[in-house]
């Protein structure tokens, strides 16, 4: 028996739907687990992360799905500790903005973005210190703003798209001042926006953030 594409796509609009529908009105907690710092053994330099600010714009009923809400009385019944956590936002079949995206306790954008960086400075040979430790006279400081970091729901003909963006301002001072842009964007197209797949989206987003950073750090490899 054929079954018209009209006819699939109708069943397949309706089982989208329902899936989105089923699984979107909860809150989500997710465990993104860090990368290991490499060994201080192979590190020559130094450097010290002296700032980080989640400098995000949380609106009520956003225009468009890429800006952050809060569900569950909105944003001002929220502290700045659940906030920082906060990354993304659910949507049913109909594009109504229902369920959060958590990261679990005690992380947050912020530990997500200095742990990226610190990465790829251990790659570059920098020995990361606390801004209260002892470091050399030659310690370079960096002052992160977060401007986005966030993952939204982009409904497709056939698939669902989870969208994740992460935009910063680096400002690093050292024999001179410089500050830099690094940014990534990822879309994910899943069946079904389930939480493994949403956490598949933010893997992918801050792996692609860590690559740019590596771009971006090059000239701080030439620094001594």
């Amino acid at each position: 028996m054929k079954i018209n594409n009209k006819l699939l796509h109708t069943l397949f609009v309706l089982f989208f739907i329902f899936t989105l529908t089923s699984c979107a009105t909860n809150r989500s907690v997710l465990i993104v687990t860090p990368e290991n710092p490499l060994s201080s053994t192979f590190l020559d330099k130094s450097a010290v992360i002296r700032s980080i600010t989640d400098a995000r714009q949380f609106m009520e009923k956003p225009p468009t799905p890429d800006i952050p809400s809060l569900g569950q009385g909105g944003v001002s019944k929220h502290s700045t500790e659940l906030r920082s956590r906060a990354i993304g936002r659910k949507r049913n079949g109909y594009g109504k903005a229902l369920g959060d995206v958590f990261l679990e306790d005690n992380n947050s954008v912020q530990n997500l973005v200095i742990n990226t960086l610190t990465n790829v400075l251990n790659n570059y040979g920098y020995e990361m210190h606390d801004i209260n430790s002892t470091y050399p006279p030659d310690t370079i400081f960096i002052d992160i703003t977060v401007n986005k970091f966030w993952s939204w729901i982009d409904i497709g003909f056939w698939s669902i798209g989870i969208e994740a963006e992460i935009d910063t301002d680096v400002s690093i001072t050292y024999d001179d001042n410089k500050t830099i842009s690094i940014s990534a964007r990822t879309s994910n197209r899943v069946m079904a926006a389930t939480d493994s797949a949403w956490k598949e989206t933010i893997d992918l987003v801050l792996q692609n953030y860590k690559n740019n950073a590596v771009e971006e750090f090059k000239f701080l490899a030439m620094h001594k």
